[in-house]
């Protein structure tokens, strides 16, 4: 049995339960768990593999890894040992059952995951191995293959992964299993030059263009830290005092002298506030590394000034630049410090406008034909208090047409629970929703917290909040959650402000919770494997969707343009298709975590 064989080789390795607790990072309990043969880690997982990883990393500190080779029979690589160990491990136990992830009306291949998974299996590439070779993290190799992410951000990734497994396939002769995975087997038989670029194709090509894009923004939500200084970004050095007193600058040199020379007057003046719109291509700002480094600069210097800035951003640039601009900025919004907007206006395919105002005090301005402004723009610096407040009204005239981009809450104070209950949604998060959480057993968590009494009555009232909001919606609509269900390690609580994982006990006792939730007829869930981001709830509805941050600083924030809203249905309309279960086979899957988490009882 697997706990039989876990217990020779920590043996053998010459450590106990607790020690590889702290090769592994996690608590006694999880490994005592293991070796008592309570619970037994999913094969391959997560869990499985930091294990194997802990045992090995052990033998060696102890000098007891040929000892360990000889148990297992192998005596390779360090990765060929842990793969073997791995199998050993599990020499007894039945074949894992395959999860049923994908609706059986499901195409094959229908997404990139289900691409990229078929040619890693049949190159016997294994998420490690391919991490290795691409010099990224397993992890998101695991998140590419489980259908969660897409490499389409990144071409080097996409070229490098493609390249790399297109190489394995003929290094391993595979080239004619190739041709019939990819239905190709004419450029198969025409050699390399032929297959690589339909291999390419079919691997990336059926993939929505936005999904990326959205991807990549909910990551930066995740991962970005507020303990920057952007007073101290500004570099002196590279940026320079425009003293030219030119009333009209020409051409694309002259919009960056022109630019450089407004945003110097801002960081010496330190206004209340800015106001920026440009509809022109960005290629004058991004075009140049040096000059895009000298703008940043002086805007962080900007805003760490305590300037505000006001941005209509041009949304029909595409999903992806307006992702981008949002992400540069994301730790200011909770400050109020940058303030983004998007016009409802089509933008003119004629004409170009560009407007930078300090109220009172300067105004850059440019109206151009659009394709022309390189050569031939013209831009005005003016000081005069009447050309300034022209420019003025014309942008609030924008303004007036103009919706928020993004808002952002405190999550503790004002999370945003409020959204029109006749809307259904679809929640993607890597923790049990609050809102799913009993109300006993609320009690009793935050009773064996050490939050102090302030953050415990936040959470009780945002937890009253959220109950309401998922009340409401499954009375007229229905409410579909993504979570992945805990295998191998017991998750942490959905308490933003408290750090706090669920004892068997409870979380057992939240799952019952939902299995009764189940009955109602506008509630689903989905199992994910894994969670699709780190410390992060996506709730998305046709006109709102809303992401919070589990970790420092808590954040919510909250987009309501109808395009990018779009684009985050069509995300988790991607995951549901691809996690999609009956509700019967998803509450015996509970009831089964259930029992193993509870240690059968």
């Amino acid at each position: 049995m697997f706990a039989d064989r876990l217990n020779t080789a920590l043996k053998i390795a010459g450590v106990s339960a607790t020690d590889i607790s702290r090769y592994m990072g996690c608590d006694r309990s999880n490994v005592s768990r293991f070796t008592k043969g309570k619970r037994v880690p999913r094969q391959g997982g997560g869990a499985a593999q930091r294990l194997t990883g802990a045992v090995f990393a052990a033998a060696e500190d102890n000098g007891n890894t040929e000892s360990l080779c000889g148990l297992i029979g192998s005596f390779g690589t360090a990765e060929d040992i842990r793969s073997r160990l791995m199998l050993w491990l599990y020499q007894d136990e039945a074949e894992p059952k395959e999860p049923s992830s994908v609706p059986d009306r499901a195409m094959p291949y229908r997404t990139f995951g289900q691409r990229l998974d078929s040619v890693m299996k049949l190159t016997h590439t294994s998420n490690i191995r391919l991490g290795k070779l691409l010099s990224i993290d397993p992890s998101y190799i695991s998140r590419f293959r489980n259908g969660f992410r897409s490499p389409k951000s990144n071409l080097r990734i996409m070229d490098d992964m493609a390249q790399t497994l297109f190489n394995r396939v003929y290094e391993q002769g595979l080239e004619k299993q190739l041709g019939a995975l990819t239905n190709s087997r004419a450029e198969a038989e025409s050699g390399k030059e032929s297959l690589y670029p339909v291999f390419y194709h079919w691997l990336y090509g059926k993939e929505k263009d936005d999904i990326p894009a959205i991807e990549n923004l909910v990551e930066n939500i995740g991962c970005f830290k507020s303990d920057e200084d952007y007073a101290s970004v500004f570099d002196d050095d590279i940026v320079k005092k425009h003293e030219d007193d030119r009333p009209v600058y020409f051409g694309v040199d002259g919009l960056r002298n022109v630019v450089l020379r407004f945003l110097n007057y801002v960081c010496a003046t330190k206004p209340p506030e800015i106001y920026l719109y440009s509809d022109q291509n960005m290629k004058w700002m991004v075009g140049q590394p040096e000059y895009a480094r000298q703008w940043a600069s002086l805007m962080m210097r900007c805003m760490g000034n305590g300037t505000r800035v006001n941005i209509i951003h041009n949304i029909e640039r595409g999903l992806g630049e307006m992702s981008s601009a949002i992400e540069n900025w994301l730790p200011l919004y909770p400050s109020g410090i940058i303030r983004s907007y998007y016009c409802r206006r089509k933008s003119d395919e004629r004409f170009s406008t560009t407007l930078f105002i300090c109220p009172d005090s300067a105004c850059v301005s440019g109206h151009n034909v659009k394709g022309a402004e390189d050569e031939f723009g013209v831009y005005r610096y003016d000081t005069d208090p009447e050309l300034i407040e022209a420019s003025m009204s014309s942008f609030r005239a924008l303004l007036n047409e103009s919706g928020v981009l993004v808002r952002a809450y405190p999550t503790t104070q004002t999370e945003r629970s409020s959204m029109t209950a006749d809307a259904g949604i679809t929640v993607i998060s890597s923790k049990l929703s609050l809102a799913t959480i009993p109300e006993h057993l609320l009690t009793a968590m935050l009773e064996r917290s050490n939050a102090d009494g302030r953050i415990k009555h936040e959470l009780v009232e945002m937890w009253k909040r959220q109950k309401d909001y998922y009340t409401r919606v499954l009375d007229k609509e229905f409410v579909q959650e993504c979570i992945p269900i805990a295998g191998d390690e017991l998750p942490y609580a959905d308490l933003p402000g408290i750090l706090l994982r669920y004892t068997c006990e409870e979380y057992t006792e939240h799952l019952r919770s939902l299995a009764e939730l189940l009955s109602h007829d506008s509630y689903r869930l989905y199992p994910l494997l894994q969670p699709c981001f780190d410390n992060i709830r996506v709730r998305i509805a046709r006109d709102e969707t809303v992401i919070t941050r589990f970790t420092l600083p808590h954040v919510t924030y909250v987009f309501e343009h109808p395009y990018m809203c779009g684009s985050f249905v069509s995300y988790g309309k991607k995951i549901k298709e691809t996690y999609y279960r009956e509700k019967p086979a998803v509450r015996d899957m509970l009831e089964d975590t259930i029992k193993t988490v509870g240690g059968g009882s």
